[in-house]
């Protein structure tokens, strides 16, 4: 949960429809501009977290900072000066964002995992694919394209049928 509008669309839709909701905020990179009250924490947990409260569910911040910078940022760094040009989102949601999300629903046991990406997933022989999300504009089926099977299997992503104008619309009528 970014606490920005696609999070809270995916959490609304998801209670709206039953489920029960645990959200996950990652904190992995700090910046000055996510500061403005001076707080321990970047403004968008504290919206996250004022959301969760709101709409009643369980929430849960993982601060992977040191880990972040080790692993994906040293990558890209390395990479660039070998006169490479990575893409730091592909290797993130992979060996990162999706490994921490899986780990974490094991840890609440929670059975689905969700996010607010603009893809759809499809399964054909046991076989789980992404396709580009009907918003074209938004579409992040590139950025996941490494994402494991048996993660893929795990996961929901409510915006893929939708545009973000539809998001803005569905949350200006909550």
């Amino acid at each position: 949960m970014s606490g920005g509008v696609d999070s809270s669309a995916v959490c609304l839709l998801l209670r709206d429809a039953g489920h029960e909701v645990v959200g996950m905020t990652m904190r992995v990179y700090d910046l000055p501009q996510q500061f403005t009250e001076n707080n321990d924490e970047p403004d968008f947990i504290i919206k996250a977290r004022k959301l969760a409260q709101h709409l009643g569910i369980e929430h849960h911040v993982v601060d992977v900072r040191e880990e972040f910078r080790r692993t994906i940022v040293q990558n890209f760094l390395d990479e660039y000066s070998n006169g490479r040009t990575p893409n730091p989102c592909v290797l993130c949601n992979r060996d990162f964002k999706f490994r921490l999300l899986s780990e974490m629903a094991q840890q609440y046991h929670c059975e689905l995992m969700a996010t607010g990406h603009y893809v759809k997933k499809v399964v054909h022989d046991h076989k789980h694919f992404l396709l580009m999300g009907d918003d074209l504009r938004k579409d992040q089926s590139y950025f996941l394209w490494r994402v494991p099977q048996d993660t893929l299997q795990r996961c929901i992503f409510p915006l893929g049928e939708m545009e973000k104008t539809e998001v803005r619309e569905y949350l200006d009528e909550k």
